[in-house]
């Protein structure tokens, strides 16, 4: 928090992390659309057209990875730097 308060220099270095980290994702979404819109038509027999498909679930496939990558690093943290309660003392008698 204390970065994101720093003004405009904090902000801009969280919001490039933040970008890089979701580089590859954004390239294997592209990367299917652009099998699915421009290799798809020229595929002719069911060949061509298996091979496009594998293609897109390879690449489908990365991207449920890097989810469940991304998805296990953020409970990793939040476990990490959860707060921590004070432990218990028990009454003291007299």
């Amino acid at each position: 928090m204390r970065v994101w308060n720093s003004g405009l220099t904090g902000k801009t270095g969280i919001v490039l992390v933040l970008a890089a980290s979701t580089l590859p994702f954004i390239f294997d979404v592209a990367a299917v659309f652009l099998a699915w819109l421009f290799i798809w038509p020229y595929a002719v027999n069911v060949t061509e057209r298996l091979a496009v498909l594998g293609f897109i679930f390879v690449v489908l496939t990365a991207i449920g990875l890097q989810l469940r990558n991304a998805a296990n690093q953020l409970v990793t943290v939040f476990f990490l730097t959860r707060r921590r309660r004070k432990p218990r003392t028990p009454p003291t008698r007299k």
